[in-house]
């Protein structure tokens, strides 16, 4: 009979063990997945960040090409309407020097944004031809410089009206 206890002893302690050795596997699988992502999320922010800076360069390039090519150009140019499946904001600054601005809220919740300068501060909006459009005074004098914000629809024109640049999203 104390054979069968001994049996009944040796199986039971077995079974401690075999959790102990489950859980040491699925614990190392958690630890591992979680690396994954993290490198997997820097990995997709570097994408994102990358192709948010080539989109405002071809913004800035179409721009400063309508400007190059003279008066009375008018070029209508297709942009991606999303940055890695998420939108994103398109502001033109005016003034004494011109830039472009991409907005976009990043993986992590936060805001990230890249801009470009253009070869002129002259840039106003072509009003009939951009829907959703709006300028806000940087300053707060009305006729100084703006922030001309361009709801993005994935085309934009380009107009050069003797050396303005005009912008829409028709």
């Amino acid at each position: 009979m104390s054979s069968g206890r001994q049996k009944h002893s040796q199986r039971a302690q077995a079974a401690p063990e075999f959790l102990l050795f489950i859980s040491f596997f699925i614990l190392l699988f958690i630890i591992l997945s979680a690396l994954f992502y993290r490198q997997q999320s820097d990995e997709l922010t570097q994408k994102e960040s990358l192709i948010a800076r080539e989109l405002v360069q071809q913004y800035a390039d179409a721009a400063n090409f309508a400007l190059r090519t003279g008066d009375t150009f008018t070029g209508r140019f297709n942009f991606p309407s999303e940055i890695l499946g998420r939108s994103y904001n398109l502001t033109f600054a005016n003034g004494s020097s011109g830039y472009v601005y991409v907005f976009w809220q990043s993986e992590d919740g936060g805001y990230s944004s890249y801009s470009s300068p253009l070869s002129t501060g002259s840039i106003q909006l072509d009003t009939p031809n951009c829907i959703g459009c709006f300028g806000q005074d940087i300053d707060g004098i009305p006729g100084g410089p703006q922030l001309l914000t361009i709801n993005v629809t994935g085309n934009m024109t380009f107009i050069n009206k003797n050396g303005v640049l005009y912008l829409g999203n028709k």
